[in-house]
């Protein structure tokens, strides 16, 4: 992958114990919000996005995520770090 603003985005391997929580819990809400469309996601296995404050913000697939154009439009949302499922 080259070189692109969205690739300065961090992953993130693990949380304090109460921010995983809230984050898994957002995850959760995210989901239900829209099940239809939402129902494949996972909190271990979606990449999840999360803000300056590593608040959960949304969740994409695996193989969207190595997409340089949803990463460019995940950093243009305010995604600043990343992980593999809720850590």
């Amino acid at each position: 992958m080259s070189d692109t603003v969205a690739d300065t985005m961090v992953e993130i391997t693990e949380t304090d114990p109460m921010r995983r929580q809230i984050n898994r819990d957002l995850m959760v809400a995210w989901i239900n919000a829209n099940l239809l469309n939402r129902a494949h996601h996972g909190v271990c296995t979606s990449i999840v996005l999360y803000d300056d404050a590593k608040t959960f913000i949304t969740a994409v697939d695996p193989e969207q995520w190595e997409i340089n154009a949803i990463r460019e439009t995940a950093y243009s949302a305010g995604a600043r770090y990343w992980s593999q499922g809720i850590v």
